[in-house]
This record gives structure tokens, sequence and C-alpha cells, in this order.
């Protein structure tokens, strides 16, 4: 190790800065260390992974990706994929670094306006992942299509662009040689790495501008040549020892932003004109619930969160220590399953419970003779989330006080059945005190 590594990680080990200093920009070539938050209890700390992958794609909205990829949808629907998951804002960058750094942008800008969806006008020192990889003992790797050479730190190089490099413009890679050394062209190291089982704990993947649907006539053929790449590497991955039954590794294949006309949504989250659009989310692995849909509203916050859990981290930058986890996707996740014929189950909250918001509302209805078209959640007799099948998996914002929920489920028929309970939200610290009945 060099002397200036060592000392990185010397200083990484014993200071902790506050988040506002964090958000300031590089000044020097001495790069200061900083965090955000700790990590607040995942609600199923039992799923890990030391073998985290991320392929990041381009401007498509969940429908048209999901129409026009026939090898990731097949892998989706064998797996897992979230289908109300939603990014902050149109600008390609700004929903990388979000992913990396947990920067959240507003009006198509960050960190105080010294970056934009084409990058940053100059190195900044935010907290970012790679600083909890260096004090945390985790290893990392990124892969280009198209980048010239490691460590590359070129506007463009035919079409490789830096704007879709994360990593390119914090200052503890630009300014530390060996963190800059951990970006690669992905031709040919990143399927030598693959095959010799030489995978890093944390790898990301950007497609150049012509194979990650960012580039193409039209969406189909877009998003054809899209797929395609993907089948030039992901069959070795699944077919990679961590990826094999019993192995621990995680493949999210997502999208930066919806369609960049048309596709402002939020996922009923404020600040709607300003937001990214509705984007896919695969999730792959041994560990992840197989044929799995979620109705969970998630942002990108929120996938950098799973990042965190899944390797482990005490602590984590920007939005992605305060966002909600993403458990339910994995294997040990109680998961919900009714019984009896014509009949919705509840899975949480709990009965009578005392909960916090946001709230984690999980059902499932069955009928044995008709297909379900849907659920409808009614907390107080208003509707506070409604699914297009028959699981119900959403994260819902209410207020303190004592609900009646109930959860009504229709078939194609017509017919529909319901569940009810009581439960009641209040704050972290009243959550932290016992109940009246607890005390009795």
């Amino acid at each position: 190790m060099s002397l200036r590594r060592l000392f990185f990680v010397v200083v990484l080990s014993c200071l902790a800065v506050s988040r506002a200093a964090a958000q300031q920009p590089a000044n020097s070539d001495a790069d200061q260390a900083s965090y955000s938050g700790t990590l607040a209890q995942s609600p199923a700390g039992q799923y890990s992974s030391r073998h985290v992958v991320v392929v990041m794609e381009e401007n498509r909205s969940i429908g048209v990706a999901s129409e026009y990829m026939p090898y990731l949808k097949s892998l989706a629907v064998q797996y897992g994929q979230g289908m109300q998951i939603y990014s902050d804002s149109h600008g390609s960058w700004l929903a990388y670094g979000e992913l990396t750094s947990g920067m959240a942008p507003f009006n198509g800008e960050g960190d105080g306006g010294i970056c934009n969806g084409d990058g940053c006008s100059q190195t900044i020192n935010i907290d970012n992942l790679i600083r909890h990889f260096a004090a945390q003992g985790i290893t990392w790797r990124a892969y280009f299509q198209g980048m010239p050479e490691i460590g590359y730190l070129g506007v463009q190089y035919a079409e490789y662009v830096k704007r879709h490099n994360p990593f390119a413009f914090y200052s503890n890679i630009v300014n530390i040689i060996p963190e800059q050394r951990n970006m690669y062209p992905a031709d040919p190291y990143m399927l030598n790495d693959i095959e010799n089982n030489r995978l890093a704990n944390f790898t990301w993947i950007s497609p150049d501008l012509d194979h990650d649907a960012h580039n193409g006539s039209d969406d189909q053929q877009a998003l054809a040549a899209a797929d395609a790449y993907l089948q030039t590497f992901l069959p070795q991955l699944l077919q990679s020892t961590p990826f094999q039954p019993g192995g621990d590794g995680v493949l999210l294949v997502t999208f930066d932003e919806g369609e960049l006309s048309g596709d402002n949504d939020c996922g009923g989250y404020p600040d709607r004109n300003n937001c990214g659009g509705h984007i896919w989310d695969v999730l792959i692995g041994p560990q992840v619930n197989r044929a799995y849909e979620s109705d969970t509203v998630y942002k990108q916050g929120s996938q950098l969160r799973m990042i965190c859990d899944l390797l482990g981290l005490s602590s984590g930058p920007g939005d992605g220590a305060t966002s909600p986890g993403m458990a339910e996707f994995f294997a040990g996740t109680p998961q919900c399953t009714p019984t009896q014929d014509k009949t919705v189950k509840i899975c949480s909250p709990a009965p009578n419970g005392r909960v916090t918001s946001p709230v984690q509302i999980t059902a499932a209805a069955k009928d044995n003779e008709h297909p379900i078209t849907g659920i409808v959640v009614y907390a107080n007799s208003q509707i506070i989330a409604e699914s297009p099948d028959a699981v119900m998996n959403a994260m819902v914002s209410l207020s303190p006080g004592n609900y009646n929920l109930v959860i009504r489920a229709w078939d194609t028929t017509g017919y529909y059945f319901s569940s009810q309970e009581n439960f009641t939200v209040v704050s972290s610290d009243q959550l932290a005190q016992p109940s009246q009945d607890d005390q009795e």
C-alpha cells in the first residue's frame, strides 16, 4: 500500500466531519474525509452480499423498457422487480451521483448548483460510497464500455461520456491515484474478471451511449440494443460462483430516469414537475425472492440504502443513510401468503400495533376461482394505496394518530372481499416508550 493510500485510510478511520462540510466543493488536491449518517437497523439484517453489481441504463420509463427488453424481462419475472421506483431528476449525472453519493438533486442541480445532468463544473468534495468502502474494507471496481484507458478522466471518447461515470468527479477518487485506477474499460477487463472469479465487493457497469438505451431512432431500437449488450456478459456473470445457488451475488439493473418528455412522475411524492420519472428496477441473485414484484414506492435513495445494507456498511452517504431499505426483495424476509380462498391476509402493520411513518403496508389476496384484478388500501375510509394484482407492498406516509385499516381485493367478476385491523402511528420517540397495554 502506498504512503498516500495508507494516510487516507488512517484519516478516514479517525475523522468525523459534518455533512455540511461534506457538501462543500474541494478547493485543493488534499481530499478531506467526511461522512453523512449512521444507518438505522435494516428490517432484515440477515441478508448480505460481498458481490453487489449495478448496471445503469438510460432514459426509458418502465413501460417501454419492460416491453422492448425481452432478455432482461425474462430475468425480472424469474427473480425480482420493483414496479414503483422513481428517479429524482431528469439529468443523467444527477441520477448517477445520487446512487453513489446520496446527493438528492432539486430543480436539475446538485451540490449548490455545481452539478447538473452533464456532470459537475469542478471536482467535488462530497460524501460518497467510496469513502465508506475505504474506511470499512470494501473493494470496488467500475467498468465503462468505450473508456480508452484505466483511470481515464476525459469528458468523452467515442461513445463513452464522463457524465455517465459517477466516480470521475469525486475528489477522493480524482486526487487519489489507487482509487482513480479502479475505473476500467469494460473491454477486455470486465469479462476477464467475471470469468476468473475476480469480482470486487462492489461493481459498477456503464454501457456506452449506443448500448445503454440512450441512442437510437426510437424506444424499440434503443432498448433492443441495450438488451443485446446485456446478453454479452450477464450470462457469464450469472454462471459465476457468487450467482450460483448458495452464492451471495446481487445484481441491480436500473435506469437513470424515465422518458425525457412526459414522465415527471414522483410516485406520489411532492414536487412532481422536478422528478425524473417512473423507472424499472430488476434485482437478480440467489438471495432474491423468486418471481417477486413489489409495488412499494421507492426512490433512488432507497437503491443506495439497499447497496449499503447488502455490503454491511455501518454508515452511508446522503439520503442512502435515511431512505427506507428494500429488504422485502430478499430471501429471509417474511413473505405474505394467504392460505384460505377469497381472503385478504394483512401481514403489516401488526394488528393494534404502533408504527412510525412511513408505514409499510403488506398484504396478499387469494381467490381459487378467478384472478385478482386489484387491491385497494383504505385508512380511515381514505384510499392510501392501490395495486393492480394480488400483492400489496407499499410504503405510505401517515400523520400520527389511530387508524382503521381496510384492505379490499377484487376479482375478474367484480366480486370483492376484504380484511381490516386497527393500528396507531406514533413518533420515533413515542415508539421507544412502552404502550399503555404493555404497562398494564
